[in-house]
């Protein structure tokens, strides 16, 4: 079984982009566990994309998330 491919948006990016220097101005070394937590989540997704949860109708997300984010696809 292969993995799948996972496609961030522009915006995505930016608001990741945004999100790193936010948590590192609070505290160093915080925005790279922030970008650690996403890419945990979207390596379990990319191997399973319909592991997580449904929610909003559409959208899959893990149910338990460590940092103030929220993580929402599309599978």
């Amino acid at each position: 079984m292969g993995f799948y491919e996972i496609e961030l948006s522009p915006k995505t990016s930016l608001e990741l982009d945004k999100a790193y220097e936010w948590y590192e101005e609070r505290l160093a070394g915080l925005g790279s566990r922030l970008l650690k937590e996403i890419n945990k989540y979207l390596t379990t997704i990319s191997k399973n994309p319909k592991l997580f949860q449904v929610r909003f109708q559409c959208c899959h997300s893990p149910s338990k998330q460590t940092l103030a984010c929220i993580c929402l696809y599309v599978a």
